[in-house]
């Protein structure tokens, strides 16, 4: 639950973070949280989809974007630490 905690602050303080608008418990073991709906998937799924990103303005502004986001974090005194390609 500490992780949902963070999310929400998080996306409070950055646009480059995913609002969760809200979260709880199911039963005994699962969690959800509902989140905003961002169009048109995930990144890994456009990098599956097109072997790579071939469009450099496109990777400038995804890699601009992720680097916002991680920046916005560590001026809340954290780190993401499971970053993935």
């Amino acid at each position: 639950m500490r992780e949902i905690r963070l999310q929400t602050s998080a996306a409070e303080n950055s646009e480059f973070i995913v609002k969760v608008h809200v979260w709880g418990q199911a039963g005994t073991s699962r969690l959800f949280m509902v989140m905003d709906f961002c169009s048109g998937g995930d990144m890994r799924q456009h990098i599956a989809k097109s072997v790579g990103i071939t469009d450099a303005e496109l990777r400038l502004k995804w890699a601009r974007q992720v680097i916002s986001g991680l920046r916005d974090l560590h001026r809340m005194g954290y780190s993401h630490l499971d970053l993935k390609p």
